[in-house]
């Protein structure tokens, strides 16, 4: 492999050095839910929370509906007011830069 540039100054970055130095600044919680794309023949069935509070399928929620959160403790505390949770789903934080 060779060596990874830096975007704003084109030298060289260390080994050890390529960690993110800019924090996410919004959170989403998803379920990840079945295997497989269905168009393929699999189940997934994937979900986002809602400002409602429930998990909707995502391509139904509009952009506005999606609940968004400033901090992981935030969607943390969200994601544990679920009700729709469905048995064999794995809930996440999924942040944004």
């Amino acid at each position: 492999m060779g060596n990874s540039v830096c975007v704003q100054s084109a030298n060289p970055i260390e080994p050890g050095q390529q960690s993110r130095e800019r924090k996410p600044v919004a959170f989403k919680v998803m379920e990840f839910y079945g295997t497989g794309d269905p168009f393929f023949g699999g189940n997934a069935n994937d979900k986002i929370l809602s400002k409602s509070g429930e998990l909707v399928e995502q391509w139904k929620a509009g952009l506005d509906d999606v609940a968004v959160f400033p901090t992981m403790e935030a969607a943390h505390e969200a994601a544990k007011r679920i009700t729709n949770l469905r048995p064999g789903g794995l809930l996440d934080v999924i942040p944004s830069w």
